[in-house]
């Protein structure tokens, strides 16, 4: 099987802080990551910090065959989840305060911050349900709030939990319900808690986890709203989709 390596020069950040000198090249890397999806174990990514790297190192890194290694020095660096540093985690209220994360007005996400949602310690409004959330989902939209792109919108757009309260007129769902959150029209799904339209929640599917649910919202209305509503796809249509290995 052939494979396919893409050679970058400081396109890719491997500590916090360190800078990326070729943007062009990082959204080329970014790209073929996602190709990576598609076809793996044939396309590889290696990025270097010299101008001339050697050639008996980039056949050794190839060999390696992770997907994306990093030459820094002498080592070789391949992704790895590790324990933050303290400097490195977010300072998260341990007073009992109710709070939710929200971005910055620098639109940084280093600046990404607890803050105080007060509403969240009041009794639940009429017509809304309370949730205790468990798992929330990253999209592409919370990128997009965090940068100012999307201006005025909350971080958090869905995500999967258990109904602490609910408040008056709503009788479905009940407390103690596992379920379902589109939180579009919440302050956001980044919390303990969370306060929602009851029209905005649905039964967690049986045999489903916290984790697995909390990634299917945005993905189906985005499908939703491009095929429907931009496309005006309707029974009878014949369509052409594309599909790509997960």
């Amino acid at each position: 099987m052939t494979r396919l390596v893409l050679l970058t020069r400081h396109a890719h950040s491997t500590t916090f802080g360190e800078p990326i000198a070729d943007l062009a090249a990082a959204a080329c890397a970014g790209m073929l990551r996602s190709a990576q999806n598609e076809y793996p174990g044939q396309i590889q990514l290696v990025d270097t910090e010299g101008d001339q790297p050697d050639l008996a190192v980039l056949a050794a890194a190839a060999a390696t065959g992770q997907p994306q290694i990093a030459e820094r020095g002498d080592r070789m660096l391949a992704q790895r989840l590790s324990r933050a540093h303290n400097g490195e985690c977010l300072d998260l209220p341990a007073d009992g305060t109710t709070w939710l994360l929200a971005g910055s007005a620098s639109h940084i996400f280093e600046e990404i911050a607890a803050v105080p949602a007060p509403d969240l310690g009041e009794p639940v409004a009429a017509g809304k349900v309370r949730v205790r959330v468990e798992t929330s989902g990253v999209n592409f939209r919370d990128t997009f709030a965090c940068l100012g792109i999307l201006e005025d919108s909350p971080i958090g757009k869905e995500a999967a939990g258990t109904v602490a309260e609910v408040g008056e007129g709503v009788n479905s769902p009940r407390p103690g319900d596992r379920i379902l959150v589109l939180a579009f029209a919440s302050g956001g799904s980044y919390a303990p808690m969370m306060d929602v339209g009851h029209q905005y929640v649905v039964p967690l599917p049986l045999g489903w986890t916290p984790t697995q649910a909390s990634g299917l919202f945005c993905a189906f209305v985005t499908a939703y709203h491009g095929q429907y509503e931009l496309a005006d796809v309707r029974p009878g249509h014949k369509v052409r989709s594309s599909a790509h290995q997960q």
